[in-house]
C-alpha cells in the first residue's frame, strides 16, 4: 500500500490532489479493517476533522504549513486527521 505521508508530499495541484484523496481513502478503508502499520486512530469524517482541529491549535505553525504548496498543505493535514489522536 503506498505510503500516504509520502504522497501527501508530492501533491502539487488539482489532479494529484484528486489521486492523494483515493489513496488516502484506501488506507483508511484498509487501516479501520486491519490494525493499520501506523497505529492509525481515526475511520470517519468526524474523528479525522477532530484530530485536525486539535493538531492545527497546536502544530501548524511548527510544521511549516504555510509555506507549502496549498495543496500539498491540506493532503498534510488530512494525513494527520487519520493518524493523529
Amino acid at each position: 500500500m503506498t505510503d500516504v505521508h509520502d504522497l501527501a508530499e508530492k501533491v502539487t495541484g488539482p489532479e494529484s490532489f484528486a489521486a492523494f484523496i483515493d489513496t488516502l481513502r484506501q488506507t483508511i478503508r484498509h487501516n479501520a479493517e486491519h490494525s493499520g502499520p501506523f497505529n492509525a486512530e481515526n475511520y470517519d469524517l468526524d474523528g479525522v476533522l477532530e484530530a485536525m482541529q486539535g493538531w492545527s491549535t497546536t502544530q501548524i505553525e511548527r510544521d511549516d504549513l504555510g509555506q507549502m504548496n496549498p495543496w500539498a498543505s491540506v493532503a498534510h493535514m488530512l494525513v494527520v486527521g487519520h493518524y493523529h489522536e
